[in-house]
């Protein structure tokens, strides 16, 4: 296995996840917790359950994002859910991003692989996989289901395989009660065997890298059929204006360049006015 040794930084950035899915944990509200450990207002998001935590890791590129994502899984089990299982569902924006995320998580040599085993019993899949996954490998492992965003719109034709019913699913179905069943998600009369309606069981835990691109109201609604415990984002632009983000830890470019993670020179310059920032920078192409 590779050796990786964590930065300053990282370690301080996953501080802080512990320490907010604890106080998440014990006070039973993510915007108590958010505020006792930051100082700032939560924005709770609509839709979603009041008791869900929704927070931003602010990680400026090659800042080691998936990394840090992949060592949080054990304090997602430990410290928030209290549980030695979970799902997760880990959303990336492309395809190309995905295959990465996939190889890295199933490569015994990898550092994402280190990451994430400590969390104990481990399965990755991709959605393909997970269209036929079974209630023993969510029973008797933290299962992680790598996708794009784009998977899960249900405009897509292609995409719709994710809510229709699939009998390779139907033994998530067999023991669930009544109110569980009635808080599926439907097709008409029916309650589809779906793989959105087993994640919907299941609450995933949900991790959206790069997140700044999935600030659609759309994209919100898909997450939130899922009724997920929990949603991570990680990018270097947090959203403050339309849908802002939680921003539970920030790392600056210069933490990055102590570390060397940053070869080149960084050359900041402050411009108050915001048209001729842009065009400024437009320059500079």
């Amino acid at each position: 296995m590779l050796y990786f040794e964590p930065k300053k930084y990282q370690l301080q950035v996953l501080d802080s996840v512990e320490k907010y899915f604890k106080a998440c944990y014990e006070q039973q509200n993510p915007s108590l917790a958010f505020y006792s450990m930051t100082g700032v207002a939560y924005l709770p998001l609509k839709g979603f359950a009041e008791d869900m935590p929704y927070f931003c890791l602010r990680v400026p590129t090659g800042g080691g994002k998936t990394w840090l994502a992949a060592t949080s899984v054990e304090f997602i089990n430990k410290e928030l859910l209290s549980t030695e299982h979970s799902v997760i569902l880990w959303l990336v924006p492309s395809n190309q991003i995905k295959e990465q995320t996939l190889r890295g998580l199933t490569n015994r040599k990898h550092p994402l692989y280190a990451a994430l085993a400590a969390a104990g019993a481990m399965t990755v899949l991709s959605l393909d996989e997970a269209k036929s996954v079974t209630p023993s490998t969510l029973n008797t492992s933290t299962t992680v289901i790598v996708a794009t965003r784009q998977a899960f719109q249900v405009e897509n034709e292609e995409n719709r395989k994710v809510y229709e019913s699939n009998g390779g699913l139907m033994a998530h179905f067999d023991t669930i009660s009544h109110a569980q069943r009635s808080d599926l998600l439907k097709d008409g009369e029916t309650t589809p065997y779906s793989l959105a309606n087993v994640l919907r069981l299941r609450r995933p835990f949900i991790i959206v890298d790069e997140a700044h691109n999935n600030r659609t109201e759309l994209g919100f609604d898909t997450l939130a059929k899922f009724n997920p415990s929990g949603i991570m984002e990680l990018t270097a632009t947090p959203d403050m204006e339309r849908t802002p983000s939680n921003v539970l830890h920030s790392v600056s470019a210069v933490e990055l360049k102590i570390e060397e993670m940053i070869k080149l020179p960084i050359l900041l310059e402050i411009q108050p006015n915001w048209q001729q920032c842009l065009a400024d920078a437009l320059a500079e192409e």
